[in-house]
């Protein structure tokens, strides 16, 4: 059993079609694509979830790193609506500004070379 077929049945019954760029068919061949897309693909799902079953926080975890500026600062945009129209709450690590610029709090997590 290969990777894909592994992959491919843990999926069932869910169909993502997906398109980058206008001019290529969507498709739902999900290991052709890049981490980045890949971590926006799952982005966007899980905000759609939300718009259906909605949670009172979200925590994610560099969800960015792969990212591009221009994709950060609409991710970012997204977020921040989301957290204002629906009240919820979004906790995420990243290390980069697009989305510590827009956060109302930020926590500074640091590795110290002391030991208490």
């Amino acid at each position: 059993m290969s990777d894909r077929d592994i992959i491919d049945n843990r999926f069932d019954g869910i169909e993502i079609l997906v398109s980058f760029r206008p001019e290529i068919e969507p498709d739902n061949d999900l290991m052709a694509l890049s981490g980045g897309q890949k971590a926006l693909i799952s982005l966007a799902f899980i905000l759609a979830l939300q718009q259906v079953d909605p949670m009172p926080f979200y925590v994610f975890d560099e969800i960015d790193q792969s990212l591009d500026q221009s994709t950060r600062n609409q991710i970012s945009e997204v977020i921040l609506c989301q957290s204002f129209k629906q009240k919820k709450q979004f906790l995420f690590t990243t290390f980069r500004e697009q989305l510590i610029h827009r956060s109302d709090k930020i926590f500074l997590v640091q590795k110290s070379k002391e030991v208490y």
